[in-house]
């Protein structure tokens, strides 16, 4: 599995990040591995919302997980290499970073 994209779940009160399922292409078809599958499988699957995993062209469907799969507590990374990995392969949780804004509250919105 070189590229993929991975499944995350925020977890807010603890400030991680968990990697909950892989999408890769294999065997011709786009699939779903997973530390836990049949907790995950399902829910990724209903989350992608009716997307064939069998679908004619998998390299490209894997590049649509991304924006199916877009909420506050699951979302799904763009398609990456191992080597470029955030979650290093891993199934472990990795901290969530304060990202800022340069934008202060004085500062007026551009209209």
């Amino acid at each position: 599995m070189s590229v993929h994209v991975d499944v995350v779940k925020n977890e807010w009160l603890t400030g991680e990040q968990r990697p909950i399922a892989r999408l890769f292409v294999g065997k011709g078809e786009l699939q779903i591995d997973s530390p836990d599958p049949a907790r995950w499988g399902p829910v990724v699957e209903q989350a992608l919302d009716g997307m064939k995993l069998d679908h004619p062209e998998p390299e490209e469907q894997l590049g649509e997980v991304t924006s199916r799969l877009r909420g506050s507590h699951l979302f799904a990374t763009v398609p990456h290499d191992h080597d470029d990995c955030p979650y290093r392969g891993a199934w472990e949780p990795v901290r969530m970073e304060s990202v800022s804004s340069s934008q202060t509250a004085a500062d007026p919105a551009p209209a």
